[in-house]
């Protein structure tokens, strides 16, 4: 679909489309479905609520780089650029 968006030629025939959907249409055996319920268990035992932060955490934000404070907190960069932007703080990038 963002090949369409974006105006780029489709890398795969109509024919070569029909016949992926076909092997998608196939009976799984169950070994694959126990393979496939293993790895999204897996996947959802990761997306576990995150931590709280700490007033000791709270107050480091926006006096490092984000990067090095995700680090240092064993935190995401990107929860960190969250929790900074949440609380509205500047400081090194």
């Amino acid at each position: 679909m963002s090949r369409q968006r974006e105006n780029r030629k489709d890398l795969m025939s109509p024919v070569d489309r029909a016949r992926l959907r076909e092997i998608q249409k196939r009976p799984k055996s169950e070994a694959w479905k126990d393979k496939a319920a293993e790895r999204w268990q897996r996947r959802y035992l990761l997306s576990v609520k995150p931590d709280e932060w700490t007033e000791d955490e709270l107050k480091l934000i926006g006096t490092l780089p984000d990067r090095e404070l995700a680090k240092l907190l064993n935190r995401s960069v990107l929860a960190v650029k969250a929790k900074k932007f949440q609380l509205q703080k500047e400081g090194p990038r």
